[in-house]
C-alpha cells in the first residue's frame, strides 16, 4: 500500500516515483535512513563478529549483536563440514518440489528428528518460516472458525490468516482477560483457535503458555504457537515455550524455523499430529508448489540440532551470557523488554536518540539494528540486541560500556 504517492494518480510508475520520493525524504533526522539498512554490506562473518563495509566504502570490524543465531552454530566446523557433504552429494538443490522428484532422505531424517525433539508425532519442512505460517490456515480454518491473535505476533502469521476465510478476533498483547473476552464472542464458532507468537521476537518476552492453555481447555480452542524464537532458545534443552513453562504438549501445533538457532540458513517447520501433517503435505500450498530447500542448507540445520541434543550445556552459556547484559544494562539504568530471553530490545522510545545511541555503538565497534516509526509504534524506538552463545563476556561488556558512554552523552 502506498504511503506518500497522490492516490489519484493512475500510472503505476507515477505512483512509484512519488512514493519512492516520499520514503527517501522521511527519516529520523541526522541518519542515512533506509540506506543504512540496504546498502551497507557484510563482507565477512562468524557468529559473533562481522566486517561491514560501511556507507563510505570503508570496511568496520565489528561484534555482531544483530543475528538470531542464538547458539552460535552457524559457522561450527561439524555444520561446515555438513554443509560441504551434502553439497558434494546432492548437488546445489534438487530443483524442484518435494512432491516432484525432491523428496531426499535428508529431509525426512530431519523431519523425523525435528517431531522427537518437539515432542509431536510429525512435522513438515517448508522452504521458510513465513512459508509455514502462510500455508497452514486456508487449509484449517473456514467461514464457520475463528482465529484469536495477539496483536504482537509476526507478520507472517497475520498475512498467513489473512488467506483464511475464518473470522479474525485480535486480542490486546498478552492481555489473557482480553483474550478470554474474545474466546466468549466466539463461542459459536466451529473451530477456535488461539495462534501466537512463542517468544515475542521484537519484545523478548514469552506468551503465558499455561494459561492460553487453560483457556483454550475451558473454551474448547486449539492452540498454535510460533516459536522461531523458542526452539533451540529458551528451555532446559532448547525445546522452546513449552519447555521453558514446564508444559510439554501445551500447544497442539507449532510453527518454527530452522533459519535462527538452528543454523541460520532458511527454512519453516510445522510440528503436530500426523493427520495435520499428512494433510499440509497433500495440500499446504507453500508446500506443494515450493522447491525444496537446498540439501546443504537442510544438512547444518541437522548438524546444529544435533549438536544441541549432544550437548545442551551450551544453553547455559547462551543463558549466561544474556543475564550479564540484561543485568548490566539495568545497573546501567536502561530499560530492557522481557525477562531472561536473549533477545534484549533496549527501549529508547524515540526516533533521534535510538538512531543516535545506535550509531555511536556502530562507530565504536557494535553493529546493532535500530528500530523506529514505522517499523515500530510512536514509543516503542528500540535497538534490538541480539546475545548468542558465541559472544564472549569482554564483548559483550564492551557492549555494556558503550551503552553507558551513550547514555552519558545523549541522556544524562
Amino acid at each position: 500500500m502506498f504511503q506518500y504517492a497522490n492516490k489519484d494518480k493512475t500510472s503505476l510508475s507515477a505512483k512509484l516515483h512519488e512514493e519512492m520520493e516520499g520514503m527517501r525524504a522521511n527519516h529520523v533526522k541526522g541518519s542515512p535512513g533506509w540506506d543504512w539498512f540496504l546498502n551497507q554490506v557484510l563482507t565477512k562473518r562468524t557468529d559473533a563478529t562481522c566486517t561491514v563495509e560501511d556507507l563510505d566504502g570503508e570496511e568496520k570490524d565489528l561484534i555482531n549483536m544483530s543475528s538470531n543465531t542464538y547458539l552460535g552454530l552457524s559457522c561450527h566446523p561439524e555444520v561446515r563440514q555438513a554443509g560441504q557433504e551434502a553439497l558434494e552429494e546432492f548437488g546445489s538443490g534438487v530443483c524442484s518440489s518435494r512432491l516432484i522428484g525432491g523428496n531426499l532422505s535428508l529431509f525426512k531424517d530431519l523431519e523425523r528428528k525435528l517431531a522427537t525433539f518437539l515432542g509431536k508425532e510429525d512435522s513438515l519442512i517448508y522452504s521458510s518460516g513465513s512459508a509455514a505460517n502462510l500455508g497452514i490456515f486456508q487449509v484449517l480454518l473456514g467461514p464457520q472458525d475463528v482465529l484469536l491473535s495477539d496483536k504482537l505476533n509476526h507478520a507472517s502469521l497475520i498475512d498467513g490468516m489473512r488467506l483464511s476465510k475464518a473470522t479474525k478476533l485480535v486480542y490486546n498483547h498478552l492481555d489473557m482477560k482480553d483474550l478470554e473476552k474474545k474466546l466468549i464472542l466466539a463461542e459459536k464458532a466451529k473451530i477456535k483457535m488461539i495462534v501466537t507468537d512463542g517468544a515475542f521476537s521484537m519484545d523478548g518476552q514469552v506468551c503465558p503458555l499455561p494459561e492460553i492453555r487453560r483457556l483454550a481447555d475451558k473454551y474448547g480452542a486449539v492452540v498454535l504457537v510460533d516459536d522461531c524464537h523458542g526452539v533451540g532458545v529458551i528451555g532446559k534443552t532448547g525445546r522452546g515455550t513449552e519447555e521453558y513453562h514446564h508444559m510439554e504438549g501445551g500447544a497442539d501445533i507449532i510453527t518454527a524455523n530452522l533459519s535462527k538457532a538452528l543454523g541460520g540458513g532458511s527454512g519453516g517447520i510445522i510440528a503436530g499430529s500426523k493427520d495435520l501433517i499428512d494433510l499440509l503435505r497433500r495440500v499446504s500450498r507453500t508446500f506443494v508448489f515450493s522447491s525444496a530447500l537446498s540439501p546443504a542448507t537442510v544438512a547444518c540445520s541437522s548438524k546444529v540440532l544435533d549438536i544441541l541434543i549432544r550437548d545442551p550445556a551450551i544453553l547455559e552459556k547462551l543463558k549466561r551470557n544474556t543475564m550479564m547484559f540484561r543485568n548490566g544494562m539495568k545497573k546501567a539504568g536502561f530499560e530492557v523488554k522481557g525477562v531472561d530471553h536473549p533477545c534484549c530490545p533496549v527501549m529508547l522510545r524515540e526516533d533521534v536518540l535510538t538512531w543516535k545511541v545506535a550509531n555511536h555503538l556502530f562507530q565504536n565497534g557494535i553493529f546493532v539494528p535500530w528500530v523506529v516509526v514505522p517499523v515500530s509504534e510512536e514509543g516503542e524506538q528500540k535497538i534490538r540486541v541480539m546475545i548468542n552463545a558465541a559472544h564472549s563476556e569482554e564483548q559483550i561488556q564492551k557492549a555494556l560500556d558503550l551503552f553507558a558512554d551513550a547514555k552519558r552523552k545523549f541522556i544524562d
